[in-house]
């Protein structure tokens, strides 16, 4: 996400803790390897967590499911509707729920959240008080299990636990490293939230 800021403000953003990775099925996989065998479970399993993380920071997405803890200045917050509502870009998602949103001296867990845009965004509580600099938004993130995932980002996870397993490189090293074209590219710009690509 180098050269742009979330809420033209740099991100100071809080992960939680993903532990989808760590439980996921592995039929799938071992198809998607023609793995004939169970015996290389314990490894597999290891690559799908190093894996799925990969592709989610690559794409600047949570596909596991987790909690996130952002901060942003209140004064230079900029998306305003024609309603004069004020809005927060939440970064990361895609965004399931906001559990709270919290000033110095008050909160609410009343939230406005708009899933029809990306990136999400909450709306601003109007009880926020004049002289607030900063707000916390408490979030989630993510999805619970490996079903929920759309077809784009089982395909993405599943070619970088290929491409992993069989230790390949992005790069053919000679006299000039030039990049090779593979169809981990594709499955993960179709998924990508990052603002700039």
């Amino acid at each position: 996400m180098s050269g742009y800021n979330y809420n033209r403000q740099p991100l100071r953003i809080t992960f939680g803790d993903a532990t989808l990775w760590a439980s996921i099925a592995l039929g799938p996989f071992r198809r998607f390897l023609r793995l004939g065998t169970t015996g290389s479970d314990d490894e597999l399993q290891e690559l799908i967590g190093f894996s799925g993380p990969w592709v989610e920071t690559q794409c600047a997405t949570s596909l596991a499911e987790r909690t996130m803890v952002l901060k942003v200045r209140i004064g230079d917050l900029y998306i305003t509707d024609v309603n004069g509502d004020t809005f927060i870009e939440l970064p990361n998602g895609p965004v399931t729920s906001v559990q709270s949103i919290s000033w110095d001296g008050g909160s609410t867990s009343s939230t406005t959240l708009e899933t029809d845009t990306l990136p999400e965004r909450v709306k601003k509580p109007d009880d926020v008080a004049a002289d607030a600099l900063e707000l916390t938004i408490n979030y989630t993130c993510g999805r619970t299990t490996w079903a929920d995932f759309t077809p784009s980002e089982q395909l993405a996870v599943m070619i970088v636990t290929s491409h992993f397993w069989q230790n390949r490189e992005s790069v053919a090293v000679g006299t000039i490293a030039t990049p090779m074209p593979f169809m981990l590219s594709y499955a993960l710009a179709a998924i990508d939230r990052n603002p700039i690509s």
